[in-house]
């Protein structure tokens, strides 16, 4: 007896059309059933934009602290965690264009990072003039991979 069929490691050439012919014999009758299945891949997207990149245009004051809200928008993705923070990477730019991971292991005292309402949010804690710069939120998972960019100015 069959009870089901199943690919586990669904791979892109496992697309395709599945036919499944079922034969029941009984001493009493005969019966065939046949089913058939369509499966397709369908590429995952993600977009991650600034929410309020706007007011991070204007100039913040250093020692009063503020957010970079990112929203991330997924198609065909699914987090095994919604709620973790670390979804989505943070990084700021060092001239040069060197990028530097923040993390609360290695930022926390400057950095809160967090996830609410939906968002991925950067807080800048007490934000000093040395903070002045271009922050980034990337998404890269599941072979799925943007990012964009903001530039901070703090007086």
């Amino acid at each position: 007896m069959v009870r089901g069929f199943e690919v586990s490691s669904f791979q892109p050439e496992d697309a395709g059309i599945y036919v499944a012919n079922v034969r029941i014999e009984t001493p009493k009758k005969k019966e065939k059933c046949s089913a058939t299945t369509i499966v397709e891949m369908l590429e995952g997207s993600a977009t991650v934009t600034i929410e309020n990149r706007e007011s991070l245009a204007r100039d913040k004051e250093a020692g009063r602290a503020f957010w970079i809200i990112c929203n991330l928008k997924l198609v065909n993705i699914k987090l095994p965690n919604n709620s973790d923070p670390y979804n989505v990477d943070w990084y700021r730019m060092i001239p040069g264009q060197h990028l530097v991971r923040l993390t609360e292991e290695t930022h926390g005292e400057t950095f809160e990072f967090n996830k609410r309402k939906g968002t991925y949010r950067l807080n800048f804690k007490n934000p000093t003039e040395d903070d002045s710069g271009t922050y980034r939120c990337r998404f890269n998972k599941f072979g799925v991979e943007t990012s964009t960019d903001v530039t901070i100015s703090i007086f």
